[in-house]
This record gives C-alpha cells, structure tokens and sequence, in this order.
C-alpha cells in the first residue's frame, strides 16, 4: 500500500480532529464549531450530496457509474494494486474527457453569451458614465425648467378657467335657444290660428259684400220701379210734414 494513503487512515477516521488541526496550523479561526454546523447541515443536505460513512448507514444512497468506478480505484489502491488504480483512473479520464468534448459547443456558446454580456455591461458602463456626465448641467437646468413648467401650469390653469366659462356661455346659449325655439314654435301656432281667423273673416267679408250687393240690387230695382216713382210725392210731402 502507498505510504501516502496509509497516513490518510487516522484523518479520515477522525475527521474533527484533523479539521481542527489544519485550521490551528493555518491560524484558522472558525466563526461556528464545526459541530453545530453539521447539526445544521444535516437538516437540508440532501442524502446523495452527503459523504457515505459505512459506520453509520450500511445501506448507501445510489452513486453514478464513475463514482463506483473512483471509489473501486481507491480500494485498489488501499490494497497496493497500482495498476488497476491507474487502468480505473485511465478509463474515468477518458469519459471525462468524452464529457468535456460533447459540452464543448455548449460552452462555447455560452462563452460567446458571457462575451456579449460583457460587451453589453462595458456599453451599460459607458452610458452610465455619459449622463453622470451630463448630470451637472441637467442640475443646473433644473430651476429653469421648474419654472417653466410652473409657467406652463398657470397657462393651465387659466386655459381651464376660460374653458369652464365658455362652457357656461354654452349652456346659456343653448338654453336660449331652447327658449327661442319653444318661441318661434308659439309664433307658428299663434300665425296658424291668425291665418285661420283671417281666411273665416275673408269668408264673412266675401258674404256681406255678397248680401250687400243683392240689397244694392233689390234697392236700385225698387227705385227704379214704377211704383216708387209713382209714391215719390206723398214720401215728399212725409218728410216735409215730420220736418216741421
């Protein structure tokens, strides 16, 4: 057996101590014991992320093909058979690499994606960096356009104003010419009725000339008659006696 894998036992056998060992020769300090991290660990970290202790789960979670294989390569070596380590570690390099060749159009257009989006934040940036340029003489504009824009709300304001008074005159209007229609309705009504008592006294007119006419007749016949001629001395004498 490799002597290197031999001084790997006692570590992974007592992982806490070899833990708290780096982090003293590292002058690490740890803000939580690991400990109370595990704890917390253990309540999210899904079964298969975990590393298979045989100790403490004899029945362990279903592992890849590769992993079988690694884990296969590591007994090999813990046994001192170099070379069926390295035929093992050969055969997973190969698929490996037949993973990184079929990804390799995958990542190449991700790295043309990743390529555009930095030319996209670069032109971002630039952008950015013109209106932070630009950002002191729209300050300096700034009252000027607050007060045309109090301006403009005054011109508002009194737009608004007459427009509420023309509307008022409008409806006046409007109301007048309600008044004027109902009037010129009454006219029509009241000429109607004119024209009738004109036409019925054109009637009565046209029938008194009529009676007058044929009293005109009768009295121009009765004074052309014998009889009145013949009568005219004693109507004479009549008038003369009731004169006195």
């Amino acid at each position: 057996m490799p002597p290197c894998l031999d001084q790997l036992r006692p570590a992974v056998a007592k992982l806490a101590p070899t833990v708290q060992s780096i982090a003293s020769g590292l002058e690490i300090t740890w803000p939580n014991e690991p400990e109370n991290v595990r704890r917390v660990i253990e309540e999210f970290l899904q079964p298969r992320h975990r590393h298979y202790q045989v100790d403490k789960d004899p029945f362990p979670p279903h592992l890849c093909h590769l992993t079988i294989r690694a884990w296969e390569a590591v007994q090999h070596a813990l046994d001192g058979n170099e070379t069926a380590t390295q035929v093992i570690f050969d055969e997973i390099n190969s698929a490996l690499e037949e993973v990184d060749r079929m990804s390799f159009p995958g990542e190449e257009v991700a790295q043309r994606r990743l390529l555009a989006l930095e030319a996209e934040r670069n032109d971002l940036r630039d952008s950015l960096a013109k209106r932070e340029t630009g950002l002191p003489e729209i300050s300096g504009r700034l009252p000027g356009v607050e007060a045309e824009r109090n301006d403009l709300r005054g011109d508002l304001a009194r737009c608004q104003a007459a427009l509420s008074e023309v509307r008022a005159h409008l409806a006046q209007a409007k109301e007048k010419h309600v008044q004027l229609q109902a009037s010129r309705d009454e006219v029509a009504r009241l000429s109607a009725v004119a024209e009738r008592k004109l036409k019925l006294a054109d009637d009565q007119i046209s029938s008194l000339n009529n009676a007058v006419e044929g009293l005109n007749g009768r009295i121009s016949s009765m004074l052309a008659s014998r009889s009145w001629q013949i009568t005219a001395p004693p109507r004479v004498l009549q008038r003369w006696i009731l004169g006195r």
